[in-house]
């Protein structure tokens, strides 16, 4: 849980032009950008048992983020409900339901059909680090008839996929996202 300032007249108010969201915001207390990164940092601490991704926690609204990613020097961009930018060397895109809250996160490289030995070795990077943040995954899948390895990790509050496609395969002419490499994070319910 997020801490609440002293003052609920000071900091970032939860709002959202949506009907539904109208009496959320009319309730939710109000919240500084200071205080959610504050939060985001000593959630950092232990991943595993944080009820969101990346200390951002799981029904956020894109408004705050927002503030804490250009906070960051993060470059991001919005598009249909999406909010997308670069983290940890991949396209992430954080996915809003229709009460405009934080609900999946899908991150995702590719790599040129040369690079099947770049591609394996980014795959074993984020593994390892989903491992190092998250011990082992509870389910492992390598279908060799599709050339497609999934873990998975099944947390209190998140689950998490990693998908590592590395069959051969031309996409364009230009031999762009033969292999491709799909991490998906999304709330338990």
């Amino acid at each position: 849980m997020l801490p609440l300032p002293k003052s609920f007249g000071e900091g970032f108010l939860y709002r959202n032009h949506h009907p539904h969201c109208w009496f959320l915001s009319q309730v939710l207390p109000t919240i500084t950008v200071d205080s959610f990164i504050k939060a985001m940092e000593r959630h950092h601490q232990n991943l595993k048992d944080f009820n969101g991704w990346e200390s951002i926690p799981w029904n956020s609204f894109p408004e705050m983020i927002k503030q804490a990613l250009e906070r960051q020097s993060i470059s991001f961009n919005t598009f249909e409900g999406l909010l997308e930018f670069t983290f940890q060397e991949m396209r992430t895109y954080l996915k809003f339901n229709e009460l405009n809250q934080l609900r999946e996160v899908h991150q995702s490289a590719d790599f040129h059909l040369l690079e099947l030995e770049k591609s394996r070795a980014f795959y074993e990077k984020i593994k390892q680090r989903l491992i190092h943040k998250y011990n082992q995954p509870q389910y492992v899948n390598d279908d060799k008839s599709k050339e497609v390895v999934s873990l998975h990790w099944y947390l209190p509050h998140t689950q998490i996929k990693l998908q590592y496609d590395y069959q051969y395969k031309v996409v364009d002419e230009l031999g762009a996202g033969a292999y491709l490499i799909d991490v998906y994070f999304s709330p338990q319910n």
